[in-house]
């Protein structure tokens, strides 16, 4: 838990911090972010009194001043992030994509701020990640992972493409592509994933907010 000061003014506000280091086992796996000198911190805003207007103001104001710290290199945010324990999932609709089953349309999905994939040090492969102009009044934008471009959009371009998500059908226009990320489980295989823009209404309420810090040396130091 951070310690009481002006950064951190509200004790209950933070659940706890993880470091991310190498996992000695597993030292030669891909994870599709780099591991080391990176410090996940969870939030619970909401139990401190902010609302879904006020939410995503807090985050980026907090987010502003992390960055302001020494040995600070990089400072993003998420409703999931890395390994919290945290996931969320959806149907999506893709014109032209023919399904086979009930379970041909299932992806999972995270919401995440300005700047994520490079806080984290993941691989875009084609197009860009989630930028600061993917704000409210914007067109609402979505990253997807190279497996859900394969299986959607196998031998096609995803990109400037749009799809449906969830129950209300909202359409997102595909900006980017990221390598697959092992971000819940070091062992089952990586299922198809995409990523809003945290800072355009989409999806249900925010619930959970996470901090990925980079930092230039070892955190724990």
């Amino acid at each position: 838990r951070p310690p009481r000061s002006t950064l951190f003014p509200y004790p209950t506000l933070f659940r706890s911090g993880l470091f991310i280091r190498t996992l000695r086992n597993l030292q030669t796996q891909d994870f599709g972010f780099a591991r080391e000198n990176t410090l996940m911190l969870g939030a619970d805003p909401r139990g401190s009194g902010y609302n879904q207007t006020t939410l995503i103001p807090f985050c980026e104001n907090l987010a502003e001043r992390l960055r302001g710290l020494p040995g600070v290199q990089a400072v993003a945010f998420s409703e999931n992030g890395l390994f919290s324990g945290t996931d969320s999932n959806s149907t999506i609709e893709v014109p032209g994509f023919v399904s086979r089953s009930e379970h041909d349309r299932d992806t999972w999905y995270d919401r995440v701020g300005p700047g994520y994939f490079e806080a984290i040090g993941a691989h875009i492969v084609a197009g860009r990640g989630i930028e600061q102009r993917d704000g409210p009044g914007a067109a609402p934008v979505a990253v997807i992972t190279e497996n859900m471009a394969r299986y959607f959009f196998p031998g096609q371009n995803p990109l400037g493409r749009e799809m449906r998500v969830g129950d209300t059908k909202e359409t997102v226009q595909i900006v980017g592509i990221v390598r697959e990320i092992r971000d819940h489980s070091v062992r089952d295989e990586v299922p198809r994933r995409f990523y809003l823009a945290m800072r355009q209404p989409a999806g249900p309420p925010l619930e959970s907010f996470n901090f990925e810090i980079r930092t230039s040396g070892d955190p724990l130091l």
